[in-house]
């Protein structure tokens, strides 16, 4: 494949990039930065979201995950629905089929459904951290609270921890 197409008014000089040499944890953890501070994103910024899953060897879909909970909370509507089409057309290969289709439902809701959503996992979890309290006051076996709620066992020691210091 040549390097450059001359057509006269204009140059197209190609290069490859191998996604792989980018330093996805650095470029993460900058973008972390830039969403948890409330920065504006640029153009490059919302690229940058769009690859970051590319640039991890193993193509693991955690990193996946992870980078589209970023997205998540980036506060332009317009930029944060476009990162995560742009998320999921590039994982397109190696996306896992039934969290693909949840993202897919997550961007058709509107932004009231969304909210609402949210607020119902938090009250999900609320209640399942309420139970836990109320099995540990029992004096129930941390296994059994395991069982009962879903949490794991640090989420339910740090109940624990919390209650004791109250």
């Amino acid at each position: 494949m040549p390097a450059q197409y001359d057509m006269e008014s204009i140059v197209i000089k190609v290069k490859q990039v191998f996604l792989s040499q980018f330093d996805g944890e650095a470029m993460y953890e900058d973008l972390k930065r830039k969403v948890a501070a409330g920065e504006p994103l640029t153009d490059e910024d919302a690229m940058r979201f769009i690859i970051l899953p590319l640039t991890d060897k193993n193509g693991s879909p955690s990193r996946v995950r992870e980078t589209v909970e970023l997205a998540k909370e980036v506060k332009e509507e317009r930029q944060q629905l476009f990162i995560i089409a742009g998320l999921l057309t590039a994982t397109d290969k190696f996306i896992d089929r039934e969290y693909a289709d949840k993202v897919r439902e997550w961007l058709k809701m509107t932004k009231v459904a969304r909210l609402y959503e949210e607020e119902k996992l938090e009250a999900v979890i609320q209640t399942r951290r309420q139970v836990a309290q109320n099995l540990l006051e029992d004096g129930a076996d941390i296994l059994l609270i395991m069982k009962a709620t879903g949490l794991t066992r640090k989420e339910i020691e740090s109940i624990a921890e919390s209650s004791a210091s109250v």
